[in-house]
Formats: C-alpha cells, structure tokens, sequence
C-alpha cells in the first residue's frame, strides 16, 4: 500500500514531469514559429508581388514626393520681386510653363509664363508627357541657380491664368527655356505638336 508521503512525492514528480513536457512544447512552438517565419521571409522577397509593390512605392515618391518636396524648398528660400517691396514665390510647378504663384497683396493664383512653349504633362503621347517632367525640372533648376528673380503681371489668359513675365538674373526665362531644347518659342495661338 502507498502512503501518503509516497502519494505526496508521486504528485510532485508527476507535475515535474508536466511541467517539463509543458516547456518543451512551448519551446518547440517556438522554434517552428521561428522557421514559419524565415521562410514567409523567403518566400516574401521571391515573390513578384513583394517587387511590384516595392517599384509602385519608389515611383509614387520619385512622381509625388520628390517634387513636392523640391517645390516646397523653392517657395521657401527663392522669393521674387514684383514691385516695390512686394514678393512672390512659386509653390507648385504645374509644367514647364505654367506654375502655381503666391504673391504679396494678390495671393495665391496660376500663372502661365510668358514666351514660351513646352510639352504638357497631360498627353496622348508618351515622348510629349516625358519631355515635360524634364522640362519642368530645368524650369525648378533655372530658379534654385538663379540670384536675382523677378516678375511682371502681364493680365489673364481665356483659362484664367495670370500671364506672368519672369526674368532670372536679369534674363528672361523664355530665353533660358528654349536653349535647353525642351520649349520653343510661343506668342499665343495654335501650339505645335511635341509627339515625334
């Protein structure tokens, strides 16, 4: 017959023995959570969808982020002169031509820039909507270089565009535009096709 210190000692080990298999389960849950998740890993960076989604990112801040960013620092540190003590800043370059302005004593309008012409963004033609990301970045490049800016209010175009004369140390961007190569000349009328 057991007595009851055997039953007590019996009790203990049997909880031990419980105890243990309870920590080696856990343990063993943990190891194969572990090797789940290497290999999800693994199979993540395998996937096509896991670059896909990676490009679609990239491209949303080389498209959206990038050049908010670059349109924000200009407005901030390039202001320009417009008569007398009053400034305006470019907030947003829409394309190579036209830009989003706010001035002192006017406020914030879209300006068409005057004498010249470049690609639009919104285009049938893929070459056309590629060269005016371009030229609207030699436009935000001609303004970060520049020292001296200035702008003349010309009146309103038939959009409702403030037509603005802009002139970079003392050049008139029009002419800065077309030695690029990514706008011609422009004095209103029909524009010419940019899609070769």
């Amino acid at each position: 017959m057991v007595t009851e210190r055997e039953k007590r000692r019996l009790q203990r080990r049997w909880r031990r023995i419980v105890a243990a298999n309870a920590r080696a389960k856990v343990k063993r849950a943990h190891k194969a959570r572990r090797r789940t998740a290497r290999r999800r890993t693994w199979r993540r960076i395998a996937d096509p969808r896991f670059y896909l989604k990676a490009v679609i990112v990239l491209a949303f801040a080389g498209l959206v982020v990038l050049p908010f960013l670059a349109d924000s620092t200009l407005a901030v540190m390039r202001p320009m002169a417009l008569r007398g003590n009053d400034q305006c800043r470019v907030l947003r370059y829409v394309d190579g031509d036209t830009v989003t302005m706010r001035c002192t004593g006017i406020g914030v309008f879209r300006a068409r820039l005057l004498g010249f012409d470049t690609p639009e963004k919104k285009s049938r033609c893929v070459a056309e909507a590629r060269d005016a990301v371009t030229a609207t970045w030699l436009l935000r490049k001609s303004i970060w270089e520049a020292e001296e800016m200035q702008v003349q209010l010309k009146g309103t175009d038939r959009y409702g565009r403030r037509l603005v004369r802009m002139f970079l140390d003392g050049r008139d961007v029009a002419d800065i535009m077309i030695a690029t190569g990514y706008a011609r000349r422009y004095g209103g009328g029909r524009r010419g096709s940019w899609c070769t």
